[in-house]
């Protein structure tokens, strides 16, 4: 089966982008009225998030949203068989000078970024442009196919990747080394008495508050990755969250950065993963 899916793969990311794109298309109305994946969470992630929004509108949210879903499951597809310029080419950043300043300090600094847009080109452009100093944090798939895929790719352009388990113990026994930590912030925790929650559209979700627990101890700044895209290329502005952690109230940064994703997220709703359960838990106010 690997084998089978290693072909495919392989065979896909040798078409131009331009063919994969069409080839993405025919994927959602397959999907549309034969598959249906996830059609239902999907559905009801837009309500919960867009409660004055009436049934045509979700369903015109829905569909946007397949359509770029497809379009970037063969994106990541293509961009294991591609170069440095091919990514150069598709994604800019606005303003490296931000991340720069930080960086000729000799700081270490944290960016985060959500499950928006094509958050893998969105880490390629990051690891290709500062090469070794990127190192991103990643959750292990439980698919071990496509977790060395994911993994192998990630290394591609020359950063590093650390398992989220292991991510801790790793920068505080290298806090000397300067480097440019990774992290997509979105994702559901284990939930238990000591998970910590904030508002996201509106109702509170469960979060990870590691990235802003690292940055105190680290004590470097954190820096919302806004990735958006326009024209049929993708450009990347870095926000400040926290010059000085350490200054931030418990909570205070993991929360700016629910609410930079929340309004990142409604510039193009159908741009954000709905498929994954993020409201799946709720509490109680």
């Amino acid at each position: 089966m690997s084998i089978f899916l290693i072909i495919i793969l392989k065979t896909l990311s040798l078409l131009p982008i331009k063919i994969l794109r069409l080839i993405s298309i025919s994927t959602y109305f397959i999907n549309k009225y034969l598959i249906r994946y996830r059609l239902n969470i999907v559905t009801q992630n837009l309500k919960i998030a867009f409660p004055d929004k009436n049934k045509s509108e979700i369903k015109i949210l829905r569909d946007n949203f397949f359509k770029y879903f497809f379009n970037t499951i063969f994106e990541i597809i293509k961009s294991t068989n591609v170069s440095k310029r091919f990514i150069d080419q598709n994604v800019r950043i606005n303003n490296p000078e931000l991340l720069n300043n930080y960086l000729n300090e000799n700081k270490s600094v944290i960016l985060l970024s959500g499950h928006y847009n094509n958050w893998e080109w969105l880490g390629a452009k990051i690891s290709s442009f500062y090469g070794p100093q990127f190192v991103a944090i990643y959750k292990k798939l439980n698919n071990k196919f496509f977790d060395t895929l994911i993994r192998n790719y990630r290394k591609k352009f020359g950063g590093e990747i650390v398992n989220m388990k292991e991510s801790y113990r790793f920068f505080i026994k290298n806090k000397k080394n300067q480097k440019i930590i990774g992290i997509i912030a979105d994702q559901n925790p284990v939930i238990n008495d000591k998970t910590k929650w904030v508002p996201f559209f509106n109702k509170k979700v469960p979060v990870f508050f590691g990235a802003e627990n690292l940055a105190k101890k680290l004590n470097c700044p954190v820096l919302f990755c806004n990735m958006q895209f326009n024209n049929g290329k993708y450009t990347i502005s870095f926000e400040v969250l926290s010059e000085n952690p350490n200054d931030n109230s418990t909570g205070e940064i993991t929360t700016k950065y629910f609410k930079l994703l929340e309004k990142q997220i409604k510039l193009q709703p159908e741009r954000w993963l709905w498929s994954h359960r993020r409201w799946r838990h709720t509490k109680q106010n």
